[in-house]
């Protein structure tokens, strides 16, 4: 018990309770046995001694009818940037490009119903103790039903989760197979567990094949994104699934670009796939498409109360504010009513893209909403051309090395369901006067599609 800030007496819900876990169900941990730990040098941090969960059995479907799933050559990866998203300001106003609503005119509006009963502010401890409250539960049935799994992990921070999630399921001795362009999140999460890291070449079901190959023996999870951040491709994953398959190997596909806009339901990549069952974990953000703050994993149970105990940055850190949980779960219900946002969303996408392509802009290999304006190698050029494009009322943020390759350098465009025609139109007349000539006389321009 404690006393609430009227004096009266409050129920705190915590966590549950740590699960019991022996040394010799170590080998169930991704369907393959595990090598004798290593000793541990005297400065070494501390990693998990418990055994990780099965991952690489099909995720089970749930039956509980409150989380029932609904109807209806590697290039140089680094940190995702952090520059503000690419956005145009029209004569009186603005429009944002991020992968959210953005306009007044058509963003909805939500109540948060119960996020200041405690505090809007702050939960108040660890999700373990004392800081998971009704809100955050619900969130996690409305996250459980979203995903198809039974069970979901709610993070304070989309990079700290993937961070967490990483190094709780991944120790010395462990392989982790992982896309050249992966989240550099799970990378670092991965480094911190000690296992190591060996990369395949971008979405190649070829490359996945021949690394697993290599590293036959050792415990092995696969790491892929569903929508990559910087290239604004899908990940292959009825290939790559396959091949997993066939070396009885999990994966971890992580969503942070893809939920909400990617499935008929807005379940992701996997869902965009019919691959649901099929993969082993789920990770996503709020802060993309939910327009909050945290992140989620969503598997089976076992593995989910593993995390619990074993992803550091869940346990040992206060849980996400009642206010900004209770903002995601109403973000979910907007996205369960208004479905013509998603449809609105990949219009507006393919639209804006092919027209880009028709100026002879390198949209590089997107398919999507992410959709790279690539400079290349000329690095100056791309800080000028910022600049310019700014002067000209289109505000733009440069990726650069390391985040992409050295010869990729670019801008990126989110483009959201609430951009009009008109701003979209608007965008690509600023580009077509600034950016085109500028590549075009630096010989850098590609043919202009037929």
């Amino acid at each position: 018990m404690a006393n609430g800030r009227d004096g009266t007496a409050q129920l705190l819900i915590t966590d549950h309770a740590m699960p019991q876990m022996t040394g010799a169900q170590l080998i169930a941990a991704v369907g393959q046995p595990a090598p004798s730990p290593a000793p541990l040098a005297a400065d070494a941090p501390p990693v998990a001694t418990g055994p990780a969960p099965d991952l690489s059995a099909p995720a089970p479907t749930p039956t509980d009818p409150a989380i029932a799933v609904p109807t209806p050559p590697p290039s140089a990866a680094g940190p995702e940037p952090v520059t503000p998203p690419i956005a145009t300001e029209p004569p009186g106003g603005s429009g944002t490009w991020s992968e959210v609503p953005s306009t007044e005119s058509d963003a909805p509006t939500v109540t948060l119903e119960g996020a200041t009963d405690a505090s809007p502010t702050e939960s108040g401890g660890s999700p373990i103790l004392s800081g998971k409250s009704p809100l955050h539960q619900q969130l996690e049935i409305k996250l459980s039903a979203l995903t198809g799994y039974p069970s979901v992990l709610v993070f304070n921070s989309g990079f700290g989760g993937a961070l967490g999630c990483a190094s709780g399921l991944m120790r010395k001795g462990d392989v982790a197979i992982v896309d050249a362009r992966a989240h550099i999140s799970m990378v670092d999460g991965l480094k911190i567990g000690g296992a190591k890291i060996a990369f395949f070449e971008h979405n190649s079901a070829r490359a996945l094949d021949e690394v697993l190959s290599a590293h036959k023996g050792s415990r092995r999870l696969i790491f892929v994104d569903g929508l990559y951040s910087m290239d604004g491709d899908m990940a292959d994953l009825p290939a790559l699934l396959d091949v997993a398959g066939s070396h009885g190997v999990g994966i971890l596909v992580d969503e942070a670009h893809s939920f909400l806009c990617c499935g008929a339901t807005g379940g992701g990549v996997v869902e965009h796939f019919g691959a649901r069952g099929k993969v082993g974990v789920q990770y996503g953000t709020l802060s993309k498409a939910f327009s909050c703050g945290g992140g989620f994993a969503a598997a089976s149970t076992d593995l989910v109360e593993y995390l619990r105990f074993y992803a550091n940055t869940y346990g040992f850190t206060c849980a996400l504010p009642p206010s900004v949980v209770a903002a995601a779960s109403a973000v979910i219900d907007v996205m369960q009513t208004e479905t013509w946002r998603r449809t609105q969303l990949w219009e507006n996408a393919t639209y804006f893209r092919t027209q880009l392509q028709s100026l002879g802009i390198n949209t590089g290999e997107s398919t999507s909403y992410v959709v790279p304006i690539v400079v290349g190698e000329n690095r100056a050029l791309l800080y000028e051309l910022g600049h310019k494009l700014r002067e000209h009322g289109l505000f733009v943020t440069p990726v650069d090395y390391p985040t992409v390759a050295l010869d990729q350098a670019r801008f990126r465009a989110s483009v959201t369901a609430s951009h009009t025609r008109e701003l979209l139109d608007q965008a690509l007349q600023i580009l077509e006067d600034v950016f085109v000539p500028a590549m075009r006389e630096k010989g850098l321009l590609h043919a202009r599609a037929m």
